[in-house]
């Protein structure tokens, strides 16, 4: 009943984002310029897309790799299986209740404890989102075209923003002073949940337990290192396919600017396949170095390619590693839950 509430709730979401994002768009247009395309230099900008995408895609493994080297010492396949099932569940899933497959999955296969995998999945997301907007907020800067045209993405980097800051905040105290911050998030969380409070406090001390691993065992430069690779690929990538395959011009500082404000739209939980957000933010991004009648038509026409692909990029290889497993990926999350909620219980206990 969760799992189907959850789906209505994504397609209600994700159906009005998609709602705002097509309302305006000549559909027809947009197919005929699929049909009128050079199929050579459009199938090789593609092509080369694919490949570009795919070197992000494992460069996001990699980097988690580091992340899990305080735990333990775990093989290149199992993180490889690990990563690809649980990226594609997030992707597949509606509100990123695929979140919790990845370190289940890990634990299953490692009995590395699943708690202290999903910690690490805290640190990741945590330093994207700083990154992310504090990269949004450096390319909005320098924007030099009309400054009304970023209300919207300045609006969503607001937000983004007291989200991430106010994480890092609670993180950096409680690196500082660990026990009473603890204490306090106990003294206040428990008016509202005991149980989503010992939650959140697990999830926490993993967090802490994750960054001074990377720190300790010299791990935190390589990820660091690795994250900014991974991020700039991924602008690039964008820039190169918008300019080869369809003809906008866009640059790379721009298509860094694009990723941005796409990414933290991304952020927002919604439905399946990241429908809705991705087309509604990846046209916001446009639309700032677009002009209106080319964003409608190639710029959509760039947009729907470019989720095309990635979507391929990222399930293909989770659909690989599924195959033959005893449980699917909906049974993945039941009990990526039960196994996190029975961690927590014997941690507070």
């Amino acid at each position: 009943m969760k799992l189907a509430l959850a789906f209505v709730i994504s397609l209600a979401i994700g159906g009005a984002l998609l709602y705002l994002a097509a309302a305006d768009l000549p559909l027809g247009e947009v197919v005929a310029y699929f049909q009128e395309a050079d199929p050579g230099r459009l199938g090789a900008a593609l092509a080369v897309y694919g490949v570009l995408f795919s070197v992000v895609h494992l460069l996001r493994m990699w980097r988690w790799a580091f992340l899990l080297k305080p735990i333990g010492e775990f093989e290149a396949r199992a993180v490889f299986r690990a990563a690809s099932i649980g990226f594609m569940a997030i992707v597949v899933l509606p509100l990123r209740l695929g979140e919790l497959v990845r370190p289940y999955v890990l634990a299953k296969d490692t009995e590395a404890p699943m708690a202290a995998a999903l910690g690490t999945a805290v640190v990741e997301r945590v330093v994207d989102g700083l990154f992310i907007t504090l990269l949004l907020f450096v390319t909005l800067g320098t924007y030099s075209g009309e400054q009304g045209s970023t209300a919207f993405a300045l609006g969503v980097g607001y937000v983004a923003l007291a989200v991430f800051s106010g994480a890092l905040v609670v993180c950096v105290t409680a690196l500082w002073r660990r026990e009473w911050t603890l204490r306090l998030l106990r003294g206040v969380g428990e008016r509202v949940s005991v149980s989503l409070t010992e939650k959140v406090v697990v999830l926490l001390g993993t967090f802490l337990d994750g960054v001074e691993g990377l720190r300790e065992g010299g791990a935190l430069a390589p990820f660091l290192v690795v994250t900014v690779a991974y991020w700039t690929v991924n602008g690039l990538s964008i820039a190169f396919l918008a300019t080869a395959g369809f003809g906008l011009e866009l640059g790379p500082w721009e298509g860094m600017t694009v990723l941005a404000v796409l990414v933290v739209g991304l952020m927002i939980p919604t439905g399946p396949g990241l429908a809705g957000n991705y087309e509604l933010f990846a046209m916001q991004g446009l639309g700032l170095f677009v002009a209106e009648a080319q964003v409608v038509v190639a710029g959509a026409a760039l947009v729907a390619s470019m989720h095309v692909v990635q979507f391929v990029v990222q399930v293909a290889p989770g659909l690989v590693m599924l195959w033959g497993r005893d449980r699917g990926l909906l049974s993945l999350v039941e009990a990526s839950g039960a196994e996190l909620e029975a961690e927590a219980s014997d941690e507070g206990g």
